[in-house]
């Protein structure tokens, strides 16, 4: 399957900047049930938001550090040795094949 990486760090970027200028605007709004209904809509949307990453992260090859909740998105140099940058948990898969394809690798 192949991602256009840098459209979909975009559109998640994108979304994420909009959710933090919803938040922004119903702090600005009068106590009510309608700010208490667009808090509970903003906090569900995080949610999707962060799932989203994580589902996409995991498509492309990224391991999740499953040591807390909500996981994390591990990093890595080489595709070998990952590192949570939250709790510095370290996946060593070094004897594992690739997930997927880089080019200039063969």
């Amino acid at each position: 399957m192949n991602f256009d990486i840098e459209s979909i760090k975009q559109a998640l970027g994108t979304l994420g900047a909009t959710l933090s200028l919803l938040k922004q605007a119903k702090d600005l709004l009068p106590e009510s049930s309608q700010k208490q209904e667009l808090n509970t809509a903003i906090e569900s949307a995080e949610r999707q938001l962060k799932i989203a990453e994580f589902q996409t992260a995991q498509s492309m090859g990224y391991e999740l550090c499953k040591n807390h909740f909500p996981p994390e998105i591990m990093l890595s140099k080489d595709n070998k040795i990952w590192k949570c940058p939250k709790c510095e948990n370290e996946i060593n898969n070094s004897h594992k094949p690739p997930k997927y394809f880089v080019a200039g690798n063969r």
